[in-house]
């Protein structure tokens, strides 16, 4: 199966594979949509999937110049430059990193990569990740103990240490 430059299924996972495309059909179906997102893709330690290649562009990250985007496989270059992909800007700078074939590069050819950022271009000391969870907390959620089982779990790996890594 081809990453096809999204993320693949082990950085982000949807309960639907197709999603109605007008809200009557999808109030319609009645089916919950539930995304588990990991931007940093598998645990390492489980040995299960790919896990996301770091790019290192050293000092200098290369980011369009007029909306600050990241290198991505979408990025458009030609003789003398390279045309970014959400705001259309054309840009000049960092066409110096970029040697060999595109499709050698995790930015270019993957959905999900981690960049590299330096000291010199942060504007503040990295912060500590932040968890994020959405639960269901409907009649039949509560009846059918989705809830209680949810809850116990989250309970569970916060006790134990689990969201920052510890164990």
């Amino acid at each position: 199966l081809m990453n096809e430059h999204n993320a693949t299924s082990d950085c982000l996972n949807l309960s639907l594979q197709r999603i109605p495309s007008s809200p009557s059909t999808l109030t319609e179906l009645a089916l919950p949509i539930m995304a588990e997102v990991r931007p940093m893709g598998p645990d390492p330690y489980s040995g299960v999937g790919k896990p996301v290649e770091v790019v290192n562009y050293g000092e200098h990250l290369v980011r369009c110049t007029h909306c600050r985007a990241y290198m991505n496989p979408f990025v458009e270059f030609d003789h003398s430059g390279w045309r970014c992909s959400l705001c259309d800007e054309r840009n000049t700078h960092g066409m110096d990193r970029f040697t060999g074939r595109k499709e050698e590069r995790a930015e270019f050819r993957d959905g999900t990569c981690e960049f590299v950022a330096t000291n010199a271009y942060m504007q503040r000391p990295p912060m500590p990740p932040t968890y994020f969870f959405l639960i269901d907390v409907t009649k039949s959620a509560i009846e059918s103990g989705y809830v209680e089982v949810m809850a116990s779990t989250l309970k569970g790996i916060i006790e134990n240490g689990q969201l920052n890594g510890d164990s």
